[in-house]
């Protein structure tokens, strides 16, 4: 696959900022985090129709939707002021346009993991540029089939119904361990979770706001309680009291990686995105028939995700390459899962065309 860059453009909010929201201050949670980009894709299937000057229609549409939203999310267009702020001054967002060599379904073909799709994203997946550069990024990639990519770059006793994102992080979190402990010795594994603090904040932090509220919760586990009954159980139980408190242990994920660092303990970190409307990117040509990750080389992690159609559950796990040959082999785990389906079968329905 070959990727020509056909323009680069900054979209500045469509109305400026307000001189006195010119300075963002970040929250703890933003300056503890690590500042690097966060990249996803979306992608959108051709209509099979032929509509005159439809690429240049629909370039004009996201542009003017882009600037139309970062005048109400303002801090996107701005830039890191220093490790405490952002300077609000309109600086814009970064805005490419691609033309691909090939369609869509050629690029769907490829496995997940593939880094074919890394050549969609307008900035590499490990560039340090974001402390001192785009806040956003934005490419669209346009398909010789029609189709096109839109790319960003910007968490004991029996458990009574437990939801889908506990027993697939405790399926996933035991089967993890179960493929470490046949490399080295552990004792103990910490499951790490990220939570949205929005909804268990009082008073309720509106959608609209900005910024990193995520907060991690730990879970211990001693490797003697290995059984998914008592994973679940232990997962509930720690959100529920965190839920409880509000928030209020902020340092958490700190002190997560203070005791993981010994050599008998296992770190696992699941991050559940079910119920979050990425399919609901529709900018009047359909929704995305799949979105994806790009390589965030985050090790022992796994994010839990809605697929287009049915109640299936996708899920991206990153382990070390000796460990996932072990995870990918366990009976348990292949009673539930298949293993790396193709994207195709996961997105396409029969009247698409690509």
């Amino acid at each position: 696959m070959e990727v020509e860059i056909v323009s680069r453009v900054t979209i500045k909010p469509s109305s400026p900022t307000p001189h006195n929201l010119n300075i963002h201050k970040l929250s703890f949670l933003d300056q503890i985090s690590y500042i690097k980009y966060s990249p996803a894709i979306y992608f959108y299937p051709s209509s099979g129709k032929t509509t005159p000057n439809v690429q240049s229609k629909r370039l004009y549409l996201l542009k003017e939707s882009l600037s139309k939203t970062l005048t109400k999310y303002y801090p996107f267009a701005g830039r890191f002021r220093d490790e405490h702020s952002i300077d609000c001054s309109d600086q814009g967002a970064e805005f490419v346009e691609a033309q691909i060599n090939c369609s869509l379904s050629d690029v769907l073909e490829q496995p997940p993991h593939s880094e074919e799709f890394q050549k969609l994203l307008p900035i590499e997946v490990e560039s340090t540029s974001a402390s001192s550069s785009f806040l956003l990024a934005i490419q669209v990639s346009f398909f010789q089939c029609g189709g096109m990519a839109i790319a960003t770059k910007v968490a004991s006793p029996s458990v009574p119904k437990p939801t889908s994102a506990e027993a697939i992080t405790a399926l996933l979190w035991k089967c993890a361990i179960t493929a470490a402990r046949s490399i080295r010795s552990v004792s103990t594994s910490i499951g790490n979770r990220a939570i949205n603090l929005r909804k268990i904040l009082s008073p309720n932090l509106p959608d609209s706001a900005t910024g990193s509220f995520l907060a991690y919760v730990a879970t211990h586990i001693n490797i003697g309680e290995l059984d998914l009954q008592t994973l679940v159980c232990q997962l509930r139980n720690v959100m529920q009291e965190y839920k409880r408190k509000e928030g209020e242990s902020l340092l958490g994920y700190k002190d997560v990686e203070i005791e993981g660092e010994g050599d008998d303990v296992h770190f696992f970190s699941c991050s559940s995105l079910v119920g979050i409307p990425t399919f609901d990117a529709d900018f009047g040509w359909g929704k995305p028939i799949w979105w994806t990750f790009v390589r965030l080389m985050l090790p022992n992690t796994a994010f839990i995700m809605s697929r287009r159609e049915g109640d299936e559950l996708e899920v991206f796990v990153w382990l070390s390459e000796e460990e996932m040959a072990i995870f990918e082999r366990n009976k348990e785990l292949l009673a539930f899962a298949t293993l790396n389906p193709s994207i195709l079968d996961s997105g396409m329905n029969k009247d698409s065309k690509l």
